[in-house]
């Protein structure tokens, strides 16, 4: 865990002797093997920056560097939270907001994380510049394109992240952004794609005047009004209630200068609901499955209720231990045709969960989210025309058992069905900081893999993206040694 710019250097200069791979933390929101493999071939170097800082920031951990436009330069170890308190303390806000405060910004950078914000891109799109320290323990800064459409959502691959300039918005009330909780009320007799359409196309026309707009489904609700959670936040035209300070999180003082735990906090004693959980999802019959999604929209709806009381969008407040997959859709405009495609991902999954006597059901809702396209190369939501497209982010959750037991087949068959359904049939791209490849393209399509990012599929997926190869070229540039290129990269590129 270094502190500064010499033990970082210090750190490289012995990952090279040592002939080391070297990763950087990604604070919850990177899951394996983007961050570490579990066998590597080589020695790996994990660094933890929740206690970096240099002369960028003036040896702080953030620092407002322009007022017009708002921009802040802030250390990758430091997290959302921590930054949204700071900013509050600026009269400053967020342009893109994540649910879950204890991700890290380099986390959040590295991949493409997204945020609610109907009108804006991937998080790492409000990034205007990143330093970076390469192999050789030189800095570089990347301000300009192409380069930075690379350095955002980096996957690790082109050096270690030491400050970021983020672009921010101005915030003179605590009420500037009011925020709603509620089920959504449905447009039709019936529970169809016309339904959805005409439901959607109404609540989404509210959120894309720079609003933000989160939706939790439940395949499983008896009464129509049920299916959908909505969490949205809009600008408010007459704010009137004065900012007041903010004690900020330290991400460095919560990890007791790296003596303490790693990583983010857990949600405290939830063995017996994650076991509970693990059970339904394989019970055989829907029951148990559908009692523990509808309690999970309910608590998810007094968090967002308790967060907006405080008048924060930052509702999530703990991890807890559950695999996500996550695939950005193409749509094609955010009208009936587009819609029609967010239906389709979200509709595969309650078909699957229908009746009972199945090998697997969803025992938490799903989530999803409506995206600007941008230019960042390695997201999912590249796209050559980034002014007029938008995607619809989907979202799979299943709880996994703790002790690293392995993931059950029925539940490695149920994502490999979806994942199948949303990246051939709705030509889907999945979300780096997920976890993803959960069947081998060339086999049939009953076939699911042992585990996640089965090489083949890693393969079709360098196959349809464009950008992959261009990519793999930059890292190459930055990092000739190959250092920070680990072997799920040698994977997803290429070796």
């Amino acid at each position: 865990m270094p502190k500064n710019l010499a033990e970082l250097q210090a750190v490289l200069a012995k990952a090279k002797e040592d002939d080391a791979i070297v990763r950087v933390s990604g604070q919850r929101h990177s899951q394996p093997p983007l961050v570490i493999s579990s066998n590597p071939a080589r020695t790996t170097y994990l660094v933890d920056m929740a206690c970096y800082a240099d002369e960028a920031t003036n040896n702080q951990r953030m620092l407002v560097v322009s007022e017009s436009p708002p921009q802040v330069i802030v250390n990758p170890g430091v997290r959302e939270d921590e930054l949204d308190a700071f900013l509050t303390n600026n009269s400053l806000m967020l342009k893109t907001v994540t649910a879950g405060g204890f991700f890290s910004l380099g986390g959040m950078t590295a991949v493409d994380v997204h945020g609610g914000t109907v009108n804006e891109g991937i998080f790492a799109e409000t990034v205007s510049s990143f330093t970076i320290i390469k192999a050789d323990g030189s800095q570089k800064t990347i301000a300009a394109s192409p380069d930075i459409d690379f350095a955002r959502v980096s996957l690790g691959g082109i050096g270690i992240v030491t400050s970021m300039t983020l672009e921010a918005l101005e915030r003179q009330y605590k009420d500037t952004l009011i925020g709603s909780v509620d089920f959504v009320p449905w447009a039709t007799d019936e529970f169809n794609e016309d339904g959805f359409t005409q439901t959607f196309s109404a609540l989404l026309a509210q959120y894309q005047q720079g609003g933000r707009l989160e939706v939790f489904f439940n395949p499983y609700a008896a009464q129509l009004d049920k299916h959908f959670l909505a969490l949205g936040w809009q600008r408010n035209s007459m704010p009137v209630t004065p900012l007041s300070p903010e004690q900020p999180y330290d991400t460095c003082t919560s990890a007791d200068g790296g003596e303490g735990d790693f990583g983010a906090d857990y949600i405290k004693d939830q063995d017996l609901a994650i076991g509970a959980a693990v059970i339904a999802q394989e019970a055989g019959n829907s029951l148990e499955a559908a009692l523990i999604t509808g309690t999970a929209m309910l608590a998810t709806k007094g968090w967002a209720e308790e967060a907006n009381a405080a008048f924060s969008d930052l509702w999530l407040t703990q991890a807890t231990r559950v695999m996500f997959m996550s695939y950005f859709i193409e749509l094609p405009t955010l009208d009936a045709v587009g819609l029609r495609r967010a239906w389709l991902g979200l509709n595969k999954v309650a078909e699957l969960v229908k009746g009972n006597g199945q090998e697997f059901y969803i025992a938490a809702p799903m989530e999803f989210r409506f995206i600007k396209g941008g230019s960042t190369a390695m997201s999912g939501t590249f796209t050559s025309n980034p002014g007029n497209t938008y995607f619809v982010n989907l979202d799979l959750i299943g709880f996994v058992p703790g002790n690293g037991a392995a993931y059950s087949d029925a539940l490695l068959n149920f994502f490999a069905k979806v994942e199948r359904y949303w990246f051939e049939t709705l030509n889907g791209i999945p979300h780096h900081g997920k976890m993803y490849g959960f069947y081998d393209p060339s086999l049939d399509g009953e076939s699911f893999s042992p585990e996640p990012f089965n090489p083949n599929f890693l393969e079709k997926l360098r196959e349809r993206r464009s950008k992959f190869p261009e990519f793999k070229t930059f890292c190459k540039q930055e990092d000739p040694d190959g250092r920070f290129y680990n072997e799920y990269l040698q994977l997803l590129l290429g070796a």
